[in-house]
């Protein structure tokens, strides 16, 4: 009857922010760093994809609207830059991108076309 216990512990994850769960680990003893991307989040069942990851929109997106595209990050737990740099995650690329992309391709940072980030929200 162990796997109850695993999906307990799962689920207490889920309704932890990060902060909650250093503050955890700390009482127990234990040294967790906030360094965790979106992918040790998700594993933890913290979040998705978005997790901590910083955003920077360009161009004009199709369905979404930029404040409703900038909402939909944060709501997940991620972040909105207004400028590209060696810290950002991804940049959303609609039509007519400017110069955010050129930028972002220089530092080989992802890339998400609106229904690739569609896919991960």
């Amino acid at each position: 009857m162990q796997a109850p216990q695993a999906n307990k512990g799962r689920q207490i994850f889920a309704r932890k922010s990060i902060d909650g769960l250093i503050a955890d680990s700390t009482l127990a003893g234990h040294k967790l760093k906030k360094t965790l991307g979106p992918w040790s989040l998700t594993a933890l069942g913290v979040g998705g994809i978005i997790g901590s990851g910083i955003f920077v929109l360009t161009g004009t997106l199709k369905t979404l609207s930029r404040e409703d595209a900038k909402k939909m990050i944060i709501k997940e737990g991620g972040r909105v830059s207004g400028s590209v740099s060696t810290k950002t995650s991804y940049v959303l690329v609609g039509s007519e991108p400017g110069s955010k992309y050129d930028e972002a391709l220089k530092l080989g940072v992802k890339i998400l076309s609106e229904e690739e980030f569609l896919k991960i929200i």
